[in-house]
């Protein structure tokens, strides 16, 4: 799994954040799957993308905390094609400040 971030503090106390990420899972064992019409033992391997941007205001501090509002790009590839998708997610999460 391979990310990175980087943010920047903008105008009236709000901060914005981007994090790409990219991660590869090659599972040990094998399972059984439908390939091309019938069932056959595959190792199933897969590649992730994910890319994430926050805001959030410094302004709006609750004993400590800052609410952030997350929307996230989420992208599966797999060599079985059941296991592929696609998603979009908003979070919205209260993060403590240092």
């Amino acid at each position: 799994s391979v990310g990175f971030g980087f943010g920047a503090e903008i105008s009236h106390g709000f901060s914005v954040y981007f994090e790409p990420s990219v991660s590869w899972m090659n599972y040990d064992g094998p399972r059984w799957t439908v390939v091309n019409h019938s069932f056959a033992s595959v190792i199933e391997r897969d590649f992730i993308q994910r890319y994430s941007l926050s805001l959030s205001n410094n302004k709006f501090d609750f004993w400590g905390f800052v609410p952030t509002f997350t929307v996230s790009y989420t992208k599966k590839d797999s060599n079985i094609h059941s296991r592929e998708y696609e998603k979009w997610t908003t979070e919205f999460t209260l993060r403590q400040r240092f």
